[in-house]
């Protein structure tokens, strides 16, 4: 599970965004799905953002997200629209 604080932020917001760079290829990245159980356990929604190249290893994570974009600019077309 994630920290403390990490875990209270997510109590605390309205959507979890879920960021994988395939750029910047690192292991603590993948904490990010720990996050995500968080967001699901407090009944937050979650949008996933990560390119092509992580679709088929994420695709459970994928599955289980509200909403899932290739790029940060798409993650910010569906907030505008959602939130508009």
């Amino acid at each position: 599970h994630g920290s403390y604080a990490t875990n209270q932020s997510i109590c605390k917001c309205d959507l979890l965004i879920a960021f994988f760079d395939e750029d910047h290829q690192n292991y603590r990245q993948w904490n990010t799905s720990s996050d995500i159980a968080e967001a699901e356990r407090n009944g937050k929604p979650v949008m996933v953002v990560h390119g092509p190249g992580f679709r088929h290893s994420l695709k459970e994570l994928d599955g289980r997200a509200d909403v899932v974009v290739d790029s940060l600019d798409q993650a910010i077309e569906v907030l505008a629209y959602v939130y508009e």
